[in-house]
């Protein structure tokens, strides 16, 4: 709980084997602890990051299991609330695309900071509609960075619905939300912690590089959002952007029969210009820089960022947001490992399709059945307690589950220890 200088823990964290991706255990002066519960386990490596002007009560550890510790942990009876991303995948991608990627073709190893070529990511004319936004290569490539945890601050008294987008604008299929694995959203009271861990993106960072956060909340009605710009400093882990204050988010009104709109503009060197919606349906085909729109009625208006990222919810709020998202890639993931009573299986499906999701032992032997049937495009999750199809506990040792559709395929393997 103390680093051999005697100054207090801020940091601990771990690596996934299972999913290459990082998650950590973090402190906060306001909130206490949040973040992921995760064994610290013998043999293992971890990364601890310390500071001297911290004053904390130390962390309760307990020996729940033997040879494992558990830190950290939170009490039943805590009023901090934490949500954690569970998945490798996102549901969002930009809706605007720099022209010369038109195409969507992967983006390059190396970053187009180091291009010879600049692109304005604020000049609108540089963007065209995103027709292609999956492409295989894209959310096949993986390449863990460096773990480097970025954290802001808010003050959330009536706000809820937050979430949140991170990404570099030259590489904007490379996205980290609340939903992606060592992120999430931390709130006690009316404080709130939104975090992320940059070494989760696909292809790693560098020092230096600027990154775009979005962060927006709703109420029925209407939607509050901020945007900042910073560059990513490997000198400093946690690096704090700060406390965030978020704006009401624009709305269009009716300024003649014609159906003309007018909006006030917003105040954020971050925003590209504005897109127009009736529904869920976007009307216009290329960012309007303008305050107004014409030709319409019953609008509602979104924010185009630069990087080519929309804001979530519009100026109509959460009322019209659809009550389940369909992800954009499979996504399946298995979390704790290893466990004890009992492993969640998180996995997400882009299309209807029929699915299996299997247990097999060591041998190849199949022992559950945990899914079998036809699904609608969402996220789902089932569990797994160690038991086999008769409803027996299985022995201790490793196993593999399985999960598998016409069109994707992929195994885990798990270790269920009693």
């Amino acid at each position: 709980e103390y680093s051999p200088s005697g100054d207090p823990i801020k940091k601990i964290t771990n690596l996934v084997d299972t999913l290459q991706a990082y998650e950590s255990w973090i402190y906060h002066s306001i909130i206490g602890w949040y973040g992921t519960d995760f064994a610290i386990e013998p043999g293992c490596g971890y990364e601890f990051i310390a500071v001297g002007d911290a004053t904390w009560n130390p962390t309760e550890c307990t020996n729940e299991t033997d040879g494992i510790l558990i830190a950290g942990h939170r009490s039943r009876k805590s009023d901090l609330e934490v949500y954690l991303g569970k998945s490798l995948e996102s549901d969002r991608a930009p809706v605007w695309l720099v022209k010369e990627d038109i195409d969507c073709k992967p983006a390059p190893l190396k970053s187009k900071l180091e291009s010879k070529k600049k692109i304005d990511y604020l000049d609108a004319d540089v963007y065209a509609p995103v027709k292609k936004r999956l492409i295989k290569e894209q959310r096949d490539y993986r390449e863990p960075g460096v773990s480097h945890v970025v954290c802001a601050n808010l003050e959330l008294e009536d706000f809820d619905n937050l979430v949140f987008t991170a990404y570099r604008p030259e590489q904007p299929f490379d996205v980290l939300t609340e939903n992606t694995v060592g992120c999430g959203i931390a709130k006690k009271d009316s404080y709130g912690v939104v975090w992320f861990d940059v070494g989760n993106f696909r292809r790693p960072w560098i020092d230096g590089e600027k990154v775009t956060l979005i962060i927006e909340t709703a109420q029925p009605d209407k939607a509050y959002f901020n945007v900042l710009s910073f560059e990513l400093d490997k000198g400093v882990d946690i690096q704090d952007l700060g406390e965030i204050t978020l704006a009401l988010m624009p709305e269009p009104k009716s300024v003649s029969k014609n159906g003309l709109a007018r909006w006030d503009m917003v105040d954020n060197d971050n925003i590209v210009g504005y897109s127009v919606y009736q529904g869920d349906r976007r009307l216009n085909g290329q960012v309007i820089e303008k305050r107004e729109y014409s030709k319409a009625s019953n609008i509602s208006l979104k924010p185009v960022i630069k990087g080519g990222y929309e804001t979530v919810y519009s100026s109509q709020g959460a009322q019209n947001m659809p009550k389940t998202y369909a992800p954009i890639f499979y996504a399946f993931n298995v979390y704790p490992n290893p466990f004890i009573k009992k492993t969640g299986i998180n996995y997400a499906l882009p299309q209807a399709v029929k699915i299996e999701i299997k247990v097999y032992d060591v041998s190849g032997r199949q022992v559950k059945t945990l899914v079998s049937e036809k699904l609608e495009p969402g996220y789902y999750k089932t569990d797994w307690y160690g038991k086999d199809d008769i409803g027996r506990k299985v022995s201790a040792g490793i196993y593999f589950i399985r999960m598998n559709t016409k069109e994707f395929e992929s195994q885990r393997k798990v270790i269920f220890v009693r």
